[in-house]
């Protein structure tokens, strides 16, 4: 009996070893397949201006686009995640630095990475979410370059990123749809030329557009796609969350400080309240109005 039950387990255990090597080599197969897509160009014409003004107001764009927290603060590039199951993700040295790309890019690829999450070579970006992105207006998005252009040549070479197996394995599934988001960009959906600031809560829903990658489409918060297991849950945004409680001074004083009206200090590496931080009263009072404009949903699993 002892035998047989030796037998057995071995059996199992080459079973869930098989298993799993069928799972990682379809994850594979699949990863390796997107990644090697070479893809037609949408449009990428658009006005770039290198006047003081839009390269001023092109960083501001920046920070509420969260670019520091992939680029670093010099825009030189950071890693931000390095765990083995998930791998290493780092954002590129933006700069005509050493090692930068700011030195070959045209206005043309800044568009393509940028709105559609494509490299000049016409292959999806990795862990570019261009999905927040696709939806700024040409005028925004012009400034952004504009910044970019104007940034300071930093020598920093690249770290290259390099999705681990479980990574490969969570997209495979679509569990991970930052991996190469530039998939779920709507090639076809034109961006407004330009939007005027407003308080209203239509103007906010376009601030809004950087919040659905860690708080989800409905803003009910909750697990956070494709992330190491070690990050916390985002927070729900809807009616069902803490923010339906807070006054417009509160959310205000929470963008500045980073602080809730809870006493909860908020950590910039997994919620970049800087961001909004960097926002004007009336674009906070925007996105304030859209928030609380939202139906009630539940956390995400």
């Amino acid at each position: 009996m002892f035998k047989r039950g030796i037998k057995w387990v071995g059996l199992l255990v080459l079973l869930i070893v098989a298993v799993g090597a069928g799972i990682f080599l379809r994850a594979q197969n699949i990863f390796t397949a997107k990644a090697e897509l070479v893809l037609e160009d949408p449009s990428l014409k658009l006005a770039v201006s290198s006047q003081p003004s839009w390269v001023q107001e092109g960083e501001r764009v920046a920070k509420m686009k969260g670019c520091f927290d992939c680029h670093g603060k010099d825009m030189g590039g950071f890693v931000f995640i390095q765990e083995p199951p998930i791998g290493t993700f780092a954002g590129p040295n933006l700069t005509k630095g050493q090692g930068g790309i700011g030195a070959t890019y045209t206005d043309e690829d800044w568009v393509r990475s940028i709105r559609y999450g494509r490299n000049p070579s016409k292959h999806y970006l990795k862990f570019m979410p261009s999905q927040e992105f696709s939806a700024l207006t040409d005028e925004d998005l012009g400034k952004l370059i504009a910044y970019l252009k104007s940034l300071p040549a930093v020598d920093r070479e690249r770290v290259p990123v390099s999705p681990g197996p479980m990574a490969k394995i969570l997209y495979s599934f679509g569990k991970m749809p930052l991996l190469f988001s530039g998939e779920y960009v709507d090639l076809k959906a034109p961006a407004p030329v330009s939007l005027a600031a407003s308080e209203h809560a239509d103007y906010g829903k376009y601030l809004a557009a950087s919040c659905v990658g860690c708080h989800h489409q409905n803003y009910g918060g909750g697990a956070i796609p494709g992330v190491p297991p070690s990050w916390p849950k985002s927070a729900n945004l809807t009616p069902k969350g803490n923010l339906a409680k807070w006054s417009f001074e509160q959310f205000q004083k929470t963008a500045m400080s980073g602080v809730t009206p809870e006493g909860k200090t908020l950590n910039p590496q997994f919620m970049p309240w800087p961001a909004m931080a960097a926002m004007n009263e009336t674009e906070l009072k925007a996105l304030y109005s859209f928030l609380k404009s939202l139906p009630e949903a539940s956390e995400n699993k």
